[in-house]
C-alpha cells in the first residue's frame, strides 16, 4: 500500500485501530477498512472522538441503548473496552452532537439518534436523564438552570462531557440564556415518550 501519511504517530495508530474495529468479524483487514479519506492535516483530536462516537452509536442501537450492555458487546467484539463513566459519557456527548446537527429540536435528535422508531423511547429516556436528571442532580439543564456559566464550569469539572464539546456546550447554555431551550418544554417532550 502506497499513501502519504501526513499526520503523527497517534493519529497513524488511531487509523489502524479503526482499521481493525472495521474488520472485527471478517477475521482480517483489508484495504476497505481503512477510511484514508476521513483524514487531512486539519484534522484533529475531534476525528478520533467522532469516530469513537460512531462506533458508541452503532453499538448503543444494537443493544437499544442499555448502557451495561452495549459494554459487553464492545469487550465481546472489539479491542475498545469504555467503563461504565466512559459509555454514559460518550452518549451524552452523542446527546449533544444530535440536538446541535438538529438545529437543537428535541423530538429530530431523538428520531435522528435513534435511527429506528422502535429505539425512540430508549433514546428519549437518556436525553431525560442526561439532561433533566431524571436518575441523579447531574442533567445538563439541571446543572444550568442556578447559574450557567458556573454550571457550564460544572458540567467540565465532573467530566460529563470532553472538552471537545465545550463549544456546543456553550451553545446550549446560549440558548438556555435565551429562553430558546427550557427544562419545563424538554420535561413535556419527553413525557410523550
Amino acid at each position: 500500500m502506497d499513501y502519504h501519511w501526513p499526520g503523527n504517530v497517534r493519529q497513524l495508530m488511531s487509523l489502524l485501530n479503526q482499521a481493525f474495529i472495521n474488520a472485527y468479524d471478517e477475521g482480517e483487514i483489508r484495504l476497505e477498512h481503512f477510511e484514508f479519506e476521513e483524514f487531512d492535516q486539519s484534522i484533529s483530536d475531534l476525528t478520533d472522538l467522532e469516530h469513537i462516537l460512531v462506533k458508541a452509536l452503532e453499538v448503543l442501537r444494537k443493544t437499544h441503548f442499555h448502557i451495561s450492555e452495549a459494554m459487553q458487546h464492545l469487550e465481546e467484539t472489539v479491542a475498545f473496552h469504555p467503563n461504565r463513566k466512559t459509555m454514559m459519557r460518550y452518549c451524552r456527548e452523542l446527546c449533544l452532537w444530535f440536538l446541535a446537527k438538529k438545529q437543537w429540536d428535541l423530538q429530530m435528535a431523538i428520531r435522528a439518534m435513534a435511527g429506528r422508531e422502535e429505539l425512540e423511547e430508549s433514546v428519549a429516556r437518556k436525553f431525560r436523564d442526561y439532561f433533566l436528571g431524571d436518575k441523579s442532580n447531574n442533567g445538563v439543564l439541571t446543572v444550568l438552570s442556578n447559574n450557567p456559566e458556573k454550571g457550564l464550569q460544572k458540567l467540565m469539572q465532573q467530566s460529563l462531557v470532553r472538552k471537545k464539546h465545550e463549544p456546543l456546550l456553550r451553545e446550549l447554555v446560549d440558548r438556555y440564556r435565551a429562553g430558546f431551550i427550557s427544562p419545563d418544554k424538554w420535561a413535556y417532550i419527553l413525557r410523550r415518550y
